[in-house]
């Protein structure tokens, strides 16, 4: 698409219909969403540069910078292409010849003969990740034996990504962070992110940035606009066709995306000739440049396999087939109720806010017949439009403040992170509780079924968090 020129660097808001989209059609596109059960925590859609609808489930901010996890690597994938652009790299440079002093000995041949461009386009030499437990990413990388040759075939393989990062930030004497922040990332309008990194002090570029849902669709326009922005070529010329160019067959990958239609220089291949960066729990940007198209999201879809395509079929079914090449009449009570909709959203609370148990179990001790995890008693207190949980865990009194129906903060008692709190009723009988971490693709889940002479709670803990809180699934009983 032709760029568009962004005074003050600000996108333009627009109404959906303006772009050729139908407000129904993104209406039917969250009731999707909703019907499949997905977490969804925002969404924002561009068309034509212009921003046609965004919407943040509560608890969940336009502000808050979310973690996106491999979506990351589409960031080391623009690192990469400006390097080669200002003559530091090359696809061909080879990591082993770049960190021989990583090397114990000599190189095997197959790992002595990988590119950046097997790296890029994940056809190392590896089956996937190699080991990082002992914190030498690079050395694990290059010393793990091989086990096939590279650019023969796809395997997934976030240290492949790491080792990116690595060779960016030897020849550039800076982290990626420090060697994008002024060349992409202030120039497009990305406002402060936080990029973890190795015990190295290298970004880990394959899963490591925290930004913003409009920081994520910003990047995602980047490319829709051939790495132009502003009048500036931020990419390399070319540089974002290639990347999102088919380079790599991922039918052979352990998992499906999106029907499997090839794999670019970290970025997935979709159908309808689209292009997506993708990170695990739901973290998407898709670009469709015949429709001049870029869909940004967050989410926590890791309660199941492969849960990212809850998302894109969702997409595929409504917002896609309405796109419409010229505008659309206005529709100024279909845009109002839109924006209604968007503003009053809140993550994945189905039910009810309040059920007649509330008075029967209000203020009762229950001692546990069948405990778990330490905890052998809870309790529950209701007054108006809150609640608190009680368990005594290890001896311990935790305590889980939520609102009904709508999100309480607190500091979850099971990691001691700022989080949020709300229950409702999926039936009369079923209270859950979920608290939400936002700073962490991870919430908790407390599934509450009452009945006359018995209670039993299902502790569900969905995310990526790996602290000791994953054990926190299993029941806790009690005959009454």
């Amino acid at each position: 698409m032709k760029p568009l020129f962004y005074p003050d660097n600000k996108l333009p808001v627009v109404s959906p219909e303006s772009v050729g989209i139908p407000s129904q059609a993104v209406e039917r596109f969250m009731d999707a969403i909703t019907q499949r059960s997905v977490s969804l925590h925002s969404f924002m859609l561009l068309r034509h540069g212009r921003i046609a609808a965004q919407c943040y489930y509560a608890p969940y901010t336009h502000d808050r910078r979310h973690r996106i996890y491999s979506m990351s690597k589409s960031f080391t994938s623009a690192a990469v292409g400006i390097a080669i652009g200002e003559g530091l790299l090359s696809l061909k440079d080879r990591p082993a010849e770049m960190f021989q002093e990583e090397l114990d000995g000599p190189a095997h041949p197959f790992t002595q003969r990988m590119t950046l461009e097997d790296l890029l386009t994940m056809s190392t030499v590896h089956k996937g990740s190699t080991d990082t437990s002992k914190g030498r990413w690079v050395h694990s990388f290059l010393n793990t034996p091989p086990s096939h040759p590279s650019g023969t075939t796809f395997a997934y393989d976030t240290t492949g990504t790491h080792m990116a990062c690595a060779m960016v930030q030897k020849v550039t004497g800076q982290t990626v962070e420090e060697y994008l922040r002024t060349r992409l990332l202030d120039p497009i309008g990305i406002g402060p992110i936080f990029w973890e990194q190795c015990e190295r002090g290298i970004c880990m570029g394959g899963s490591g940035i925290w930004c913003t849902t409009e920081d994520m669709a910003r990047f995602g326009q980047l490319y829709l606009q051939d790495g132009i922005w502003n009048d500036r070529q931020i990419l390399p010329a070319g540089w974002a066709q290639q990347s999102l160019s088919h380079h790599t067959d991922n039918s052979c990958g352990h998992f499906a995306f999106d029907g499997n239609h090839g794999y670019g220089y970290y970025f997935w291949r979709t159908r309808h000739n689209g292009s997506c960066a993708f990170g695990m729990g739901g973290q998407l940007t898709i670009i469709l440049p015949e429709e001049e198209l870029v869909l940004s999201c967050t989410a926590n879809t890791l309660e199941y396999k492969d849960g990212q395509q809850l998302i894109l079929d969702s997409f595929w079914e409504s917002i896609y087939p309405a796109l419409q090449p010229q505008p659309l009449a206005q529709n100024l009570q279909g845009f109002a109720h839109l924006q209604d909709r968007c503003a009053k959203a809140v993550t994945h609370l189905p039910g009810l806010a309040h059920s007649p148990w509330e008075d029967a179990v209000n203020g009762c001790d229950i001692q546990l017949d069948t405990g778990f995890e330490g905890i052998t008693q809870l309790s529950f207190a209701f007054a108006g439009e809150r609640g608190t949980l009680k368990l005594w865990r290890w001896g311990k009194e935790l305590e889980i403040p939520f609102g009904m129906g709508h999100y309480l903060p607190l500091i979850d008692p099971f990691t001691g992170l700022d989080g949020f709190a709300a229950a409702s009723f999926p039936t009369p009988q079923l209270m859950v509780i979920r608290v939400e971490l936002p700073d962490h693709v991870q919430r908790h889940e407390f599934h509450c079924f009452f009945a006359k002479d018995r209670i039993t709670v299902q502790l569900k803990t969905v995310g990526g968090l790996r602290n000791g809180v994953e054990r926190l699934n299993g029941y806790l009983g009690a005959l009454l």
